[in-house]
């Protein structure tokens, strides 16, 4: 099987902090053990979350190759990705579920509406939790408004 490889690199504040967080505080020694070491991570070690930290890593990936791709004007079959991407765009907007950069998503059983950050990343606005779509929809086209 052919295979991409990713790779992360933790410096000691990384490694610090989650010591910290986890009650604990990190010793030279365990750092000297630590540091220069390579270790590959496996579905086994994400515990049930695989899926969806592989789909994260590789939309981080993938977007930020054919953003490079994109910038540098090479227009290759990844541009019908590109399209389809607009496309979706086009269409949730058509359905009243994205305004410009405000979009509404379901979670769980409430309907938040977001605001992109200009960086692809979405997050719920202030007062944005809705209990129904069609709240979700009025709060969004007033926001629109603004």
């Amino acid at each position: 099987m052919e295979k991409v490889t990713v790779k992360i690199e933790l410096e000691r504040e990384d490694v610090s902090t989650l010591m910290f967080l986890a009650g604990g505080k990190l010793s030279e020694e365990q750092w000297n053990k630590l540091k220069g070491t390579e270790y590959t991570v496996e579905d086994d070690d994400l515990e049930g979350q695989a899926i969806q930290l592989k789909l994260a890593i590789s939309g981080i990936v993938v977007g930020n190759l054919l953003k490079k791709e994109l910038s540098e004007g090479e227009v290759s079959s990844k541009s019908t990705y590109r399209e389809k991407l607009i496309a979706m765009r086009k269409e949730m907007e058509e359905r009243g579920l994205m305004v410009g950069n405000i979009r509404i998503r379901r979670r769980k059983d409430k309907y938040h509406v977001m605001e992109e950050q200009g960086d692809g990343r979405y997050f719920t606005i202030e007062g944005g939790e809705c209990n129904s779509k069609e709240d979700a929809i009025k709060l969004k086209k007033t926001i629109s408004v603004r």
